[in-house]
């Protein structure tokens, strides 16, 4: 497996970690009090929206090739360290709204 092969896999595995992240969230939601759901219905908008950019540069990566791979690696590292930010902060969000 080269570097790129490796990259992407990386990729993908914390892609499939955030999607379930999303999906224990939506689950707790949906068992919320009407008043906290707004809140979380907003965040999970949010989320699924940094979501669904990760899985567009993911799959612009996997088809990228030669030189153009060398160029969107670095940005899509840059846009992935965002994303991984954001769900950071939504991931202890939702924990102390649980401990609440």
């Amino acid at each position: 497996m080269d570097n790129r092969d490796a990259f992407i896999a990386k990729l993908k595995a914390q892609l499939d970690e955030w999607n379930a992240d999303l999906d224990r969230w939506e689950a707790r939601t949906r068992q919320s009090q009407a008043n906290s759901q707004i809140a979380y219905n907003e965040q999970l908008t949010t989320l699924r929206q940094h979501r669904d950019d990760a899985q567009q540069r993911l799959t612009q990566a996997q088809q990228a090739t030669g030189s153009a791979w060398d160029e969107m690696k670095l940005g899509l590292e840059e846009a992935w360290a965002r994303v991984a930010l954001a769900f950071t902060q939504a991931r202890e969000r939702f924990n102390q709204q649980k401990a609440a």
